[in-house]
């Protein structure tokens, strides 16, 4: 008997301990795969628009850049033969005092900067004054076939590709549009250098919707005839470097402009570009010069003048044209200077004391076009 209770407790004790156990485990829960919830992910334009687009912003911004250079020259040389050789000194210097900077580092990184500057400048000493006409003509189509080159040079890869040609299309017309506004005062050209420069953009333009034309209208038939018609309107607006004796007024413009670069978007794709407020461009203006500081600082000039030169390109020259038409040409000019000055100064390495004190002043003058433009 006392070994059968012994044996009973045994038993009892064991029936304890896997009960117990049993307990011990997880308690399974039904669910779908077994699978951990996720948190959606926040989307990031920037970083999707760059997955979209094989090609980067500075290409784009380099290839405007070098086709304002084919506008201005393409405006000079019809001035010099004029006789207006002030005129065609001025569009010829141009290229080489505001644009050649841009894409300067780019091409001395492909051993391409020297040709380029070389072409510049010799038709830049023969436009200023009367001489040989076959000499003239030889240097301008020197310096055109010398950007040409400079052109391969940097993005040869994407001159055949519809999008990226209607990226630079639609940069260089809205410099016509910019530069347009800037020209026309009470319903008259007041600023005859911005009317030429506004022909010298649209004719840039032209040239690259002609490398695309083909296919164009090949594949997108319909719109290649409303950018026709669109681009026959402009080129009516802006016959010559002579201004007609009937303006089209800035709005005209601007409106032949935002249809054919709507057509020009579905023909070839365009991104949409963000609408944004002059305060929200201003504020994308202080960051880039705030952020071109912080490179400079760290000695990544390269870097820190392609801040600089996007806040001017990028960001500041879309208000140019709304600053002028509420009254604020000369703050407008001043501001072109400094951020001019700014890109010059980190080229020269300048103290970073120096180019902080310059910034500051940007920023105070950013402030009052804020107000003017609120």
């Amino acid at each position: 008997m006392k070994t059968m209770r012994w044996a009973s407790l045994v038993a009892f004790l064991v029936l304890l301990l896997v009960l117990a156990a049993c307990a011990a485990q997880p308690t399974a829960i039904p669910s779908t795969a077994g699978e951990q919830p996720t948190v959606p992910a926040i989307p990031d334009p920037a970083a999707e628009q760059e997955a979209a687009l094989p090609f980067a912003e500075e290409d784009v911004s380099h290839a405007i850049a070098l086709s304002q250079m084919r506008g201005h020259l393409s405006v000079s040389l019809p001035l010099w033969e004029a006789g207006n050789y002030e005129l065609a000194a001025a569009h010829a210097s141009h290229p080489l005092a505001e644009l050649f900077p841009i894409v300067e580092d780019e091409l001395k990184a492909v051993n391409a900067d020297a040709a380029l500057r070389s072409a510049l400048d010799a038709y830049l000493k023969l436009a200023g004054a009367d001489g040989d006409a076959a000499k003239v003509k030889t240097a301008h189509q020197a310096v055109l076939g010398a950007v040409d080159a400079a052109e391969q040079a940097l993005i040869g890869s994407w001159v055949d590709d519809a999008t990226f040609q209607g990226e630079v299309i639609r940069g260089l017309l809205e410099g016509v549009e910019e530069e347009y506004a800037e020209a026309v005062t009470d319903g008259k050209i007041g600023e005859l250098v911005e009317y030429q420069d506004a022909l010298g953009f649209l004719t840039a333009a032209r040239q690259h919707y002609e490398a695309i034309e083909a296919e164009v209208k090949a594949e997108h038939p319909k719109e290649h005839e409303e950018i026709e018609e669109q681009f026959i309107k402009l080129e009516a607006a802006l016959p010559g470097v002579t201004p007609p004796a009937e303006v089209v007024a800035p709005d005209e413009i601007e409106e032949h402009i935002g249809e054919l670069v709507a057509e020009l978007s579905e023909a070839v794709g365009l991104e949409a570009e963000a609408t944004l407020s002059p305060v929200e461009i201003i504020a994308a203006i202080r960051e880039k010069v705030e952020g071109s500081l912080e490179e400079y600082k760290e000695g990544k000039n390269d870097e820190a003048y392609e801040l600089a030169a996007s806040a001017y390109l990028n960001g500041f020259e879309k208000i140019e044209a709304d600053m002028v038409a509420k009254g604020g040409q000369e703050l407008m000019e001043t501001l072109e200077i400094q951020f001019k000055d700014l890109r010059d100064g980190i080229k020269a390495g300048k103290p970073p004391a120096d180019l902080e004190q310059l910034a500051s002043e940007i920023n105070a003058n950013l402030d009052k076009a804020e107000a003017l433009l609120k």
